[in-house]
C-alpha cells in the first residue's frame, strides 16, 4: 500500500465544492435548531461538527491510497457489500 500527495492535490472540485456547501447548509440549520431548543444544548451541532471533521480526514486519507492494489481484493469487497446489504433487510 503505498501513500501519495496525489490524490489530494487533484481533486475534483465539481464533486467536492457542492458536498461540502451541502454540510455547511446542514450545519447552519442544526446550529440554528440548537439555538432555538435549550433541552439539546447544541449536542446535535457539535456531534455533527465532529462527524464531519472525521469524514473530511477519512476523504484525505482514502484519497492518497493507490486504489490499484484493491484489484486484487475484489471478490473480498463484493462478499461483504452483499453481505451487509443482506443484513440491512434483516434488521430493517
Amino acid at each position: 500500500m503505498r501513500l501519495s500527495l496525489r490524490g489530494i492535490r487533484h481533486f475534483d472540485l465539481l464533486i467536492i465544492v457542492p458536498v461540502v456547501l451541502l454540510a455547511i447548509i446542514g450545519l447552519a440549520s442544526i446550529y440554528s435548531v440548537g439555538l432555538s431548543n435549550i433541552d439539546t444544548k447544541m449536542v446535535f451541532f457539535y456531534k455533527q461538527v465532529l462527524f464531519f471533521g472525521i469524514s473530511i480526514f477519512i476523504m484525505l486519507f482514502l484519497s492518497s491510497i493507490d486504489y490499484r492494489f484493491l484489484k486484487s481484493y475484489y471478490k473480498i469487497f463484493l462478499i461483504l457489500s452483499l453481505i451487509f446489504l443482506s443484513l440491512v433487510f434483516v434488521f430493517w
